[in-house]
C-alpha cells in the first residue's frame, strides 16, 4: 500500500455539535453517517459546543462554551477535516481558522438561522464566508448562503428510511375504519398547527372516523381545538417516532408563508412518505419541488384546498393508497443514507468542489 493510500484512509475528521447528540439535527445532519465515515477512511472524533448538561446543571453553558472554544481549535489542528453542525459562532470559527489553516472547515446548517444570530445578519454572513465550504439541506437556504460564499453544497436530509423498512413489518396502521391524521414536530414548531387549524375543524366536523396524532408539539402551544379529537406525544425518541408515523394513514406539513418556513427543508414530509403515510403539505418551499400533487402526495394553499385534498384522502382509501405507496418509492429512489453521504463525502474532499461551481 502507498504511502498516499494510508494517508487517504487514515484521515481526521472532527464534528463539532451546536448543543450536543440531544439535537434531532446532530443525527440527521452528522452522526447518521458515521459508519458511512468509517467505512470511507476517516477516523472520527465528535465534540460539542454546548453541551447537554445544561439541562441537568443551571448555567453549565455559560462554562462549558468557553472550555469548547479553548478545545476545539486545538483538535481541529490535528484534522484534516472539521465539519460544524449548526454551529453558529464567527469566534470559534475564526479560531479554528486561525489554529488550523490547514483543516478544510464545513459548515452545515438549516432553516433560517440568520433571522436568529445574536451577532446579526451581517456577521452571520460574514461568518459563511469564514468557511471553505457550507453544507444545507435544500437549494432555498442555499441560494441564501451563496451571496456570501459561493461554495455550498445541498445535502439533503435522510428519513432513514433504512430504519423505517426494519420496523416495517412488525407494524400496521389501523384497518377498523379510524383514519388517522398525524403531526410529528417540535415545541419550536407548534405554530405551524395554526395554519391548519379552520380546516381541521371541518373535517373532523365532517368525518367521525378521524382522529388527530400529535407527536412532539407543546400543549401549550396549541390551537384552541373545538371539534378536532386529538391525541399527544409530548416527547419521543428516533425509535419512537418511526413506530408512530408507521400508524399514520396522512401526514400534515402545514407551514406559514414566512421567510422561516420558506426555506425549511422537506425532512418532515420525507418521513411521512418513509412511514407509507400520504404527504399533505402547505404549497411553500421546497415541498413544491419533492411533491407531484396527487400523486406522490399533496398540496394545499388555503382553507379550502386542505379540506377538499385531505378529505378526499379520508373517503377514498385505494386513492390514499396508491399516492402513499408513491411517496415511499421516491423516498427509496433519493433520499437514502447512502445517497446522502456521496453529496457530504463531495464536501469533505478538496478535489470534490471546484470554486464558485457548487
Amino acid at each position: 500500500m502507498s504511502t498516499l493510500q494510508k494517508s487517504e484512509r487514515s484521515r481526521r475528521l472532527l464534528i463539532v455539535l451546536a448543543h450536543g447528540r440531544r439535537m434531532p439535527s446532530a443525527t440527521v445532519r452528522a452522526l447518521i453517517f458515521l459508519d458511512h465515515m468509517a467505512a470511507a477512511g476517516y477516523s472520527v472524533t465528535t465534540l460539542d459546543h454546548y453541551s447537554d448538561l445544561d439541562r441537568v446543571v443551571r448555567g453549565f453553558n455559560r462554562i462549558y462554551p468557553r472550555f469548547s472554544e479553548w478545545r476545539i481549535p486545538r483538535v481541529a489542528a490535528q484534522s484534516d477535516v472539521v465539519f460544524l453542525c449548526k454551529v453558529v459562532s464567527p469566534v470559534l470559527i475564526g479560531r479554528i481558522r486561525a489554529q488550523a489553516p490547514r483543516a478544510r472547515i464545513v459548515l452545515d446548517f438549516g432553516d433560517a438561522m440568520w433571522l436568529h444570530s445574536k451577532q446579526g445578519v451581517g456577521k452571520f454572513g460574514e461568518m459563511l464566508g469564514l468557511v471553505d465550504i457550507v453544507t444545507t439541506d435544500n437549494e432555498y437556504t442555499a441560494s441564501y448562503v451563496r451571496r456570501f460564499n459561493q461554495n455550498c453544497l445541498v445535502v439533503p436530509d435522510c428519513p432513514q428510511i433504512e430504519s423505517f423498512d426494519q420496523r416495517r413489518p412488525y407494524l400496521a396502521k389501523p384497518d377498523d375504519g379510524r383514519v388517522v391524521l398525524g403531526w410529528v414536530g417540535s415545541p419550536s414548531t407548534t405554530y405551524n398547527l395554526y395554519a391548519v387549524w379552520e380546516a381541521l375543524e371541518q373535517l373532523f366536523e365532517h368525518y367521525p372516523q378521524l382522529e388527530l396524532r400529535l407527536v412532539g408539539a407543546d400543549p401549550r402551544l396549541l390551537p384552541p381545538f373545538e371539534k378536532v379529537r386529538f391525541t399527544l406525544l409530548k416527547n419521543y425518541d428516533q425509535r419512537r417516532m418511526i413506530d408512530e408515523v408507521l400508524g399514520m394513514h396522512i401526514g400534515l406539513f402545514p407551514l406559514q408563508n414566512t421567510e422561516a418556513c420558506r426555506v425549511r427543508g422537506i425532512l418532515k414530509s420525507t418521513v411521512y412518505m418513509s412511514g407509507g403515510a400520504v404527504s399533505a403539505c402547505s404549497a411553500i418551499g421546497e415541498a413544491c419541488d419533492l411533491i407531484k400533487d396527487g400523486i406522490n402526495g399533496v398540496l394545499a394553499s388555503n382553507t379550502a384546498e386542505w379540506v377538499e385534498k385531505v378529505g378526499r384522502l379520508v373517503e377514498d382509501a385505494r386513492t390514499r393508497e396508491s399516492i402513499a405507496q408513491a411517496g415511499l418509492a421516491t423516498v427509496r429512489a433519493k433520499y437514502t443514507i447512502t445517497n446522502s453521504f456521496r453529496q457530504l463525502l463531495r464536501a469533505f474532499d478538496r478535489t470534490g468542489i471546484e470554486k464558485g461551481r457548487c
